[in-house]
């Protein structure tokens, strides 16, 4: 499960001694002494180690998690306000800022469970931003595997069971794998006290098996995984086809495969990780930043207004005052004056990917209408967010939202080139925002006049099991349209040649492919029949004269 948070605020904390440590995939602020808090981040890398080496595509790592870690459980208590002492034990604080996992949590606490909740979080923030598009039960198995990795002598141990997962799976019914299949976060089965914890152990259960239970390695068949779960949905029938099982026996294969108690050690180089850390200290402004960005997350505007302006007091034009202030301005819903702001932040120096895509964003809402945009009508506007999402996507390349906003642009913008359609080509497999890209693609390939590749990139996506239905429900509409499009203009010309005929049965032949559309097509059928009548009236009257 997700954990979010929420925060209050603690007028002395900006006032202890804070620090920043930083490796190659974490990035720690704390108010800790430094020997405890490099222990934490030690530990912390070790996890991105393992999730780098074992689940992210060849290549391609997430950008670094940032960690708030107090020293103090009573200082980390002042920050959960609404959460009670039971929970604030049991529990870490996730959350997202700007396209960042941010975590924050107390050395102090159960700090095993903490971590167990941190990871699987980050799991599962991780695989989104690598680029992979997985159901729920994908990334919340792997989430939980690697949950519980543990750093002992140079040496990651992955497998271990969380708590209480064989004995649910032993005494309590299992899902029917159709409908765990079918079971995501909106589902009441995900959030049912009375059956969650079951859903979570078969979740682990079936990727404790999948990940460590095969004779590849475990990125090779986490990749196989990734590729035939969008030819085959069902759970038992994915794993069994990778894993080479019978599907009909997938609990007996569980059974068999949790009762060696298989754990995985994967190498992993402390002494150079301890070696690389940067270690320097946290300026005053910073921290109110942070602080700031807690209170923002929990609806505390009133002290997170007061952290702000501490912070913009201390350093006015900073960067990252300036983008401070602007996330609080779209918390209210200012996305003018957000952009605004973003915009500053960008003239000051800003390398901040969402302060070049919110600029670009409101620059596109600006030349829309009605919340539609306008094909070709974009202007100097729409050149101007060209290039502040090209930049963006060059601090943040696998950003796919980014690509989504580029083929809008694109789409608005007076000119477009094979070369610029050619450019989304790395959103299209971008998680969430693929089937998105690929839709204004296929707008761009129709403005150019290609025909078969744009209804080639609507079919993929009304074909994709993995696109969201606004998306697939767009693409059908605007595919109906042009294919109506298309046979309108041929109709045209055949009517025009006095083929009434062939342009009935082109109607006819068009209308049974597109029964959604029978109603144009009817129309469009009844029209020819009226040129074909009038025509005739013509003849019959030039033939009596």
């Amino acid at each position: 499960m997700i954990t979010c948070a929420v925060f209050c605020a603690s007028r002395a904390s900006a006032k202890a001694t804070w620090l920043r440590i930083e490796s190659t995939d974490v990035m720690m602020v704390t108010d800790a002494s430094q020997k405890d808090a490099v222990e934490c981040l030690v530990g912390y890398a070790a996890f991105r180690h393992v999730f780098n080496e074992c689940l992210a595509p060849a290549g391609r790592r997430p950008p670094p998690t940032r960690l708030v870690l107090f020293r103090r459980l009573s200082t980390f208590q002042q920050y959960c306000g609404n959460t009670n002492m039971e929970n604030l034990q049991r529990c870490s604080l996730t959350f997202e800022v700007d396209r960042h996992a941010v975590v924050a949590f107390s050395l102090a606490g159960d700090r095993r469970d903490a971590m167990r909740t941190i990871f699987l979080f980050d799991t599962v923030w991780s695989l989104q931003r690598v680029g992979y598009s997985l159901p729920l039960w994908v990334i919340q198995g792997a989430g939980e595997v690697l949950s519980t990795l543990r750093l002992k002598k140079g040496e990651c141990i992955l497998g271990e069971e969380p708590d209480g997962y064989w004995h649910l799976l032993d005494y309590e019914q299992w899902f029917s794998w159709p409908q765990f299949s079918d079971i995501d976060t909106a589902s009441p089965e995900y959030y049912a006290f009375e059956r969650h914890g079951v859903y979570y152990a078969q979740a682990w259960a079936l990727m404790h098996m999948t990940l460590l239970g095969g004779p590849t390695g475990i990125r090779d068949r986490f990749e196989a995984l990734a590729a035939q779960v969008r030819e085959t949905p069902r759970a038992d029938e994915t794993v069994a086809a990778v894993l080479h099982l019978d599907a009909k026996r997938m609990e007996q294969e569980i059974n068999r495969h949790l009762r060696k108690d298989l754990q995985v050690k994967i190498p992993f180089d402390e002494k150079t990780v301890r070696a690389g850390l940067k270690v320097s200290p946290v300026s005053e402004c910073e921290v109110r930043l942070q602080l700031a960005n807690l209170l923002l997350t929990a609806g505390k505007n009133d002290e997170a207004n007061l952290e702000l302006q501490r912070a913009r007091a201390l350093a006015p034009e900073a960067p990252m005052v300036k983008e401070a202030l602007a996330r609080r301005e779209l918390l209210q819903g200012k996305r003018d004056l957000a952009s605004e702001l973003y915009r500053e932040a960008i003239a000051v120096g800003s390398v901040n990917p969402a302060a070049y895509l919110a600029s670009a964003e409101q620059r596109l809402a600006d030349v829309s209408l009605g919340g539609r945009d306008l094909l070709g009508e974009g202007g100097i506007p729409a050149e101007k967010a060209k290039a502040e999402i090209r930049r963006a996507i060059e601090l943040d390349p696998g950003n796919g939202e980014a690509y989504r906003l580029l083929g809008r642009a694109f789409l608005v913008a007076r000119h477009v080139t094979t070369a610029e359609i050619d450019e989304l080509a790395p959103g299209v497999a971008a998680a969430k925002q693929g089937a998105w890209v690929r839709y204004y693609r296929a707008l761009l390939y129709w403005r150019l006049g290609q025909v078969d590749a744009c209804q080639a990139d609507f079919q993929r996506i009304i074909d994709d099991p993995q696109a969201q239905d606004d998306a697939r429900n767009m693409a059908r509409q605007q595919s109906e349209r042009m294919r109506i499009e298309a046979v309108r203009l041929e109709v045209k010309r055949l009517v025009e040649e006095r083929k009434f005929s062939a342009a009935l049965e082109l109607v006819d032949a068009s209308a049974h492919a597109s029964r959604p559309a029978d109603e144009q097509y009817q129309t469009l059928r009844a029209w020819i029949e009226e040129q074909a009548a009038q025509a005739g009236l013509k003849d019959h009257s030039a033939a009596g004269q």
